[in-house]
């Protein structure tokens, strides 16, 4: 089971898609249209854990051509941040230099979701793409 996917062809509508694409929609407009703030949905603490989808994609071929086992496994770094973190980090890379003000009621929902915190040991696959 892999974390939560982003990547090229993803659903970057800012009303549907996950945090991480709308974030990028909601700043790339914002510089691309000279607005100047970009409100976020949520208080910034829920954690979560992000792999680009060419990082599954690896996985999942390691997974094909190593593991025979049946049982599930979790596709994922085990590194997360908040979703604060996570603003500044879409901010910074599209060089947007305005505060992000947070605290939309509508996103509260999990405080976390990582791939694992303490995987079994047979489960533990290291891929070797970082975006």
């Amino acid at each position: 089971m892999p974390t939560n996917l982003y990547g090229p062809w993803d659903n970057f509508d800012p009303e549907t898609s996950q945090a991480l694409p709308a974030m990028i929609y909601k700043f790339h407009y914002a510089k691309k249209s000279g607005e100047r703030a970009v409100t976020l949905w949520g208080t910034g603490t829920p954690r979560r854990e992000w792999l680009h989808v060419d990082g599954a994609a690896e996985a999942c071929l390691l997974l094909l051509e190593k593991f025979s086992d049946p049982a599930p496994i979790n596709i994922g770094l085990g590194e997360d941040c908040t979703i604060k973190e996570l603003a500044e980090i879409v901010r910074e890379t599209v060089e947007l230099y305005r505060r992000n003000p947070l605290g939309h009621k509508s996103a509260r929902r999990h405080a976390a979701k990582t791939a694992r915190r303490h995987p079994p040991p047979c489960a533990r696959l290291e891929t070797t793409y970082r975006p």
